[in-house]
């Protein structure tokens, strides 16, 4: 389970992971759409609706009840769960879905660059874009041979849904392959497998 922090807390309590992900808890957005039906079948049907990948656009997980219980728990990335929000198609949805996207503009803000105001600063950022180019180099090398769900799907135009993480994982443990997560420009961070693990699991499918 990651740790997480409260960011925002208006309407549906957002969370950033410590990689800088904004989530947010599938009970918790159930309970403000105010949704008629059981939450684990909603939960189940939004995320097919929204095409999304387990441990890609969301992190499924039991947790302990005060009851003495347990229930199964949903971390959703924020750009799926504004998808899941829009698709209740009622007033409520769109209350969401705009909150969701000011907490996506708000912290977009923040990362804006300052603009340098002496030589000093200029020279300082000149080198820090230096080293961030020398990062994503690095990075970019690394991801050559290592593969997401979703970038494989696209590679064939096929639907992600036919590939099965459990699948690749067993066979990453028996090649010595770990899962690697790599960041993506689309999806944020996501797990990745390598090469020689999909020609052994999917040797159908071009790599």
């Amino acid at each position: 389970m990651q740790e997480l922090k409260v960011i925002e807390n208006e309407l549906v309590p957002v969370y950033e992971t410590s990689t800088g992900e904004k989530v947010v808890y599938g009970s918790e957005l159930h309970a403000v759409l105010e949704v008629k039906s059981r939450f684990n079948d909603w939960i189940r049907n939004r995320l097919n609706d929204c095409e999304a990948a387990e441990n890609e656009d969301y992190e499924s997980f039991t947790k302990n009840l005060v009851s003495g219980g347990q229930s199964k728990e949903y971390l959703i990335k924020l750009d799926i769960a504004k998808e899941m929000a829009m698709l209740e198609r009622n007033e409520k949805g769109k209350q969401v879905r705009r909150y969701f996207i000011q907490v996506e503009k708000k912290y977009k803000e923040k990362l804006k660059p300052k603009v340098p105001q002496t030589y000093l600063e200029a020279l300082k950022e000149l080198v820090a874009v230096e080293e961030e180019k020398e990062r994503l180099q690095l990075e970019l090398d690394r991801s050559k041979d290592w593969y997401s769900i979703k970038r494989v799907a696209a590679l064939n135009g096929v639907s992600w849904k036919i590939f099965d993480w459990r699948k690749l994982k067993k066979v990453g443990e028996q090649k010595g392959y770990e899962v690697r997560k790599i960041f993506d420009a689309n999806y944020g961070e996501v797990n990745t497998y390598h090469r020689e693990v999909w020609e052994a699991a999917y040797p159908r499918y071009e790599i």
